[in-house]
C-alpha cells in the first residue's frame, strides 16, 4: 500500500466545530476518519469524512443517515460489546492506512477515563514509526521514543515532559529556560512541567524510556 502523507482522526471528546474546521483547513489532510459521535462534529464543521467507524451508540439517527447516503464516506460498524473502545479501533485503523503523520482531535475533555485511555493510544502509532499528535485548543501532545528538535512557537509557550514508562533515563534538555543533563524522570514526577524554549530551537534527548511531550498555552 502506498503511504499517504497525513491523516486526521476525529474522536468524540470536547471539540468546537469552528476549531475543527480551522484545523482541517490548516492541515489539509489526505484522509479523515471519525469515530462514532465524532460524525456529529464533522458534519457540524462542514468537513469531508472518508471513514466513520464505531458502534454508533453516540451519534443521532439523522447524522448517521446523512453519512450512509454520502458515497464518499465509508462506514464500519462494530458491536457495542467489544474489548476495544471506538477510539482504539479508530487509531488502529488510522495506523493501518500507513500515513506519515496522524493528527487526533477530540481526544481530550469530557470523560476522564476516555481521555486517559486516548493518551495511552499514542503508543500504537509510535510502535509503527508513525508520528502522531493529539491536539486541542490548549495542548499538543506527542509520545517520544528518541531525540527531537523543537522549534520555538509563539502560540505554544510552554513545553512539559512526563514519563510514560516507569522512568525515562538520561534526559538532556538544551535551549530551554530550564536545561537538564542526564536526568532521570520518574513516572509521577512533575519536575519537567512548564518549561519554555529560549533559543530558536531546543534539543531533547534521552537514553531509555518513553516520554510525553506536551506543548501548551493559556487561553486568552
Amino acid at each position: 500500500m502506498q503511504r499517504m502523507k497525513n491523516l486526521l482522526l476525529v474522536l468524540g471528546g470536547t471539540l468546537d466545530a469552528l476549531f475543527l474546521k480551522e484545523c482541517y483547513e490548516k492541515m489539509q489532510p489526505h484522509f479523515v476518519v471519525a469515530a462514532d459521535g465524532a460524525l456529529e462534529k464533522v458534519l457540524a464543521a462542514g468537513i469531508p469524512c472518508n471513514c466513520g467507524m464505531g458502534d454508533f451508540d453516540t451519534v443521532s439517527k439523522d447524522v448517521l443517515c446523512h453519512f450512509e447516503e454520502d458515497q464518499n464516506t465509508k462506514l464500519l460498524s462494530f458491536p457495542p460489546e467489544k474489548d476495544e473502545t471506538d477510539a482504539e479501533l479508530a487509531v488502529q485503523f488510522a495506523v493501518d492506512q500507513k500515513p506519515d503523520k496522524i493528527w487526533i482531535l477530540g481526544a481530550t475533555g469530557g470523560r476522564m477515563d476516555h481521555m486517559l485511555g486516548n493518551l495511552e493510544l499514542l503508543h500504537i502509532p509510535l510502535t509503527k514509526g508513525i508520528e502522531c499528535e493529539i491536539i486541542d485548543q490548549q495542548n499538543r501532545i506527542r509520545l517520544l521514543d528518541g531525540p527531537i528538535l523543537l522549534e520555538k512557537m509563539a502560540d505554544w509557550k510552554y513545553v512539559s515532559f512526563l514519563s510514560y514508562t516507569d522512568q525515562t533515563q538520561g534526559i538532556t534538555l538544551k535551549g530551554f529556560v530550564y536545561n537538564v543533563e542526564k536526568f532521570t524522570l520518574k513516572k509521577g514526577s512533575t519536575r519537567c512541567i512548564s518549561n519554555e524554549i529560549c533559543d530558536e530551537k531546543a534539543a531533547v534527548s534521552f537514553t531509555n524510556g518513553l516520554l510525553y511531550c506536551i506543548r501548551s498555552r493559556d487561553l486568552r
